[in-house]
């Protein structure tokens, strides 16, 4: 193993990888530029936003900012099962958004989330999650036109 893997610390490392990350969004910002419709914003805009902050961050992690290191510990307990039941959560979620669609998908992913994060009554939950869903609803399929996937019930 070369001598600069080893004295490399996990703070460089990560740096390292936002800096590679910020470089490639860039890369795709200028590829994307050609094809702008606009004046102002086009495809290439977030990309171009993303590739800056992503690679002034890794300058600032890997150059500047000295942090000093912590002992990592893995979370146990509650914690662990909050982690664990949010992944198992997304992964429902996108396997349910072909078969129930966009709309019954999010009430009832966004639903469990706001239970096992908020740790709030079952009916507050179904409320925010009604809310949220029709907000999301009315913001991207009503007003923005996005197609979204269809369930088995129509919506």
């Amino acid at each position: 193993m070369p001598g600069f893997l080893k004295r490399m610390s996990g703070q460089h490392a990560a740096g390292f990888i936002f800096i590679l990350l910020g470089v490639l969004s860039l890369a795709e910002s200028f590829r994307l530029r050609p094809l702008r419709m606009r004046d102002a914003v086009g495809d290439d805009t977030f990309p171009l936003i993303l590739g800056v902050v992503l690679l002034s961050l890794g300058i600032l992690k890997t150059f500047v900012v000295k942090a000093p290191a912590k002992r990592v510990s893995f979370p146990r307990g509650k914690v662990a099962g909050k982690i664990l039941g949010s992944m198992a959560t997304l992964f429902a979620y996108w396997a349910c958004l072909a078969y129930l669609g966009y709309v019954v998908s999010t009430f009832l992913g966004s639903g469990v989330l706001f239970k096992l994060f908020g740790e709030y009554r079952w009916r507050t939950c179904l409320v925010a999650s009604t809310l949220l869903t029709t907000s999301l609803y009315i913001i991207f399929i009503r007003f923005l036109k996005m197609p979204f996937p269809i369930g088995i019930l129509g919506f």
